[in-house]
């Protein structure tokens, strides 16, 4: 009978000593990013994913002390879905509040965004309030067309594009097409692919970029948000600014 005893306090034990080692283990995050929005995300030499909102995440994790795993996708619409469907945990992909749908919440502002108008030609604003029907690209939540309108009203034929690249590929076989795009996206193009060319100055759309999730993880969101607020004070912000964007 003692041997019984002492093999189960024995069991016991490790029973013990496994559960406390994994309940110490951190949880697990899943981060949704889109694949390509440089210089926010983008792939490096190495063909790894770096940029702004990359790094950010990864200080994230870090200080949330949670492992975390990269869930890259092509468009915003695929990024919801993927939330919908409970395969991410959050969305880091430059997300204004207008896009929060019931159910949803989101964090403090990371980043202020405003916007440029990119093209093959290097021609003035003014030109193009001037050319009828000009056409121009732009990409829904990242380009502030309303407020480029109301700014710069004229006479557009104004076309929809999902990413970045889209936009791109279309401006590339047609040299009349203007892209409205996030402003440092504009100029990491210019400074990277030849024959592109910022037109006029920055136009103030103000956009502020917030980290998505839902609203069940309304105590994630809050962590998040005081990271966010330590950011602001202990340089990391400032080290993001410095590596990743271009004034």
């Amino acid at each position: 009978m003692n041997k019984l005893f002492k093999s189960l306090a024995v069991l016991l034990s490790c029973l013990l000593s496994t559960f406390s080692a994994a309940s110490t283990n951190p949880p697990f995050l899943r981060i949704g990013l889109e694949r390509f929005r440089p210089p926010f995300i983008y792939e490096d030499t190495a063909k790894l994913h770096t940029g702004y909102e990359v790094k950010l995440a990864k200080h994230l994790c870090k200080d949330l002390k949670v492992h975390c795993s990269y869930h890259y996708f092509y468009t915003q619409k695929e990024i919801f879905k993927a939330l919908k469907k409970n395969q991410i945990d959050i969305i880091l992909d430059g997300i204004v509040p207008e896009q929060k749908r019931p159910g949803q919440i989101i964090s403090i502002p990371y980043f202020i965004s405003q916007s440029r108008i990119l093209s093959p030609q290097n021609t003035t604003l003014k030109a193009l309030q001037k050319t009828r029907k000009a056409s121009i690209a732009f990409i829904k939540f990242r380009s502030g067309i309303a407020k480029f309108l109301s700014q710069y009203p004229g006479e557009y034929n104004l076309l929809e594009y999902p990413i970045v690249q889209s936009a791109m590929n279309a401006i590339s076989s047609n040299n009349s097409l203007f892209f409205l795009i996030d402003n440092q996206t504009a100029i990491y193009i210019t400074n990277n692919m030849q024959g592109f060319h910022l037109i006029g100055p920055i136009i103030q759309t103000n956009r502020s970029y917030s980290i998505l999730t839902n609203a069940s993880n309304r105590q994630l969101i809050e962590k998040i948000n005081q990271l966010l607020l330590k950011y602001e004070n202990d340089g990391t912000y400032e080290r993001l600014y410095k590596n990743f964007i271009v004034k």
